[in-house]
């Protein structure tokens, strides 16, 4: 069963905080990422939806409670605590 986690985010600044989540691809590629869309509002660039794709729904559920996955996210500039889901299909 396929699965998402998906992150709802507001950061401080977008270009910093993708200059940060791109230098996290390994940590992406290791945890089992075989895709990722990243949606930003049209009214604030800095209010961000991030949809990470896996191939299983343990793997997504293993990646989505990773304690690195929120440090990495506040290192880079999440503002607050992220909103992390993770969603599945039949």
């Amino acid at each position: 069963m396929a699965a998402v986690v998906m992150m709802r985010a507001l950061v401080g600044n977008y270009d910093k905080w993708r200059v940060a989540f791109d230098a996290n691809a390994t940590f992406r590629d290791e945890s089992g990422v075989v895709d990722v869309e990243i949606y930003c509002s049209p009214e604030d660039v800095n209010t961000l939806l991030v949809l990470e794709f896996f191939n299983s729904t343990p793997a997504a559920e293993k990646y989505a409670s990773n304690p690195e996955l929120v440090g990495s996210s506040l290192a880079g500039g999440v503002v607050g605590t992220p909103r992390v889901s993770v969603l599945t299909t039949d």
